[in-house]
Order: structure tokens, then C-alpha cells, then sequence
């Protein structure tokens, strides 16, 4: 049954349209929801206190969009992947975080990734 009068070569090309954009959609709200975690801040905030770190990268000048997020199958143990451009060099960063007991993300280590030094 046909309930809109569409040729049918353009239900396809909408179809595709459609699923397309619900696609880059979810895809853009997940690299927002990321970037503005509470550990991603965490990580920012920590990256942006630490000497060693800023010593090796000069002022952090931006960090990247795209963020990796990773939490292990035991769910205490996380880490946050991020790009950060320094007025030195950029690089990508691992930041590690463990759950104590009360639930609360703590950072114990950080490093920079082998490869991604630019």
C-alpha cells in the first residue's frame, strides 16, 4: 500500500537520508556528552596542573574533538584519550582513572601515547 504519492527510486534515497542523518547526530552528541564528562574535565584540569606535563608541551593551547573513552569489564578501572595541542608540541594522551570505593573516579597515571607526538 502506498500512501505517499513518491516514485518509488526516491524511498530508498530517503530512507538512506534519514538514517544518515539520525546517525551523524547520535555520533555528534556522543563526542559532546564525552568531551563534557566529568572525567574528561578531570583529565583537563589535571593535565592543565601538572608541571612534568607542561614542561614537555608548553601552555596547552586546545585540546582535540575527538575524544576515546574506555571503562574495563570490572568497571573500576577507566581511561580518557584526548589530543592536546601545547605551544611546544602536540600529543595524544591517555589519562588512567580507578573507581574507590565510594564511587568517585580518581586519576593514579597519565601518558602520553607512542605514535601520536606530532
Amino acid at each position: 500500500m502506498n500512501l505517499l504519492p513518491i516514485k518509488s527510486g526516491v524511498k530508498p534515497l530517503l530512507a538512506v537520508s534519514v538514517l544518515c542523518t539520525i546517525g551523524v547526530i547520535f555520533t555528534a552528541y556522543a563526542i559532546v556528552s564525552i568531551h563534557n564528562s566529568e572525567k574528561c574535565m578531570i583529565a583537563k584540569q589535571y593535565l592543565e596542573n601538572n608541571p612534568e606535563f607542561l614542561d614537555q608541551v608548553g601552555s596547552i593551547i586546545n585540546y582535540g574533538y575527538f575524544v576515546s573513552h574506555h571503562v574495563s569489564n570490572s568497571e573500576t578501572k577507566s581511561y580518557i584519550g584526548l589530543k592536546v595541542q601545547g605551544t611546544k608540541k602536540t600529543v595524544r594522551v591517555k589519562v588512567h582513572f580507578i573507581k574507590d570505593p565510594e564511587g568517585n573516579w580518581k586519576i593514579y597515571s597519565f601518558s602520553t601515547v607512542k605514535g601520536f607526538i606530532i
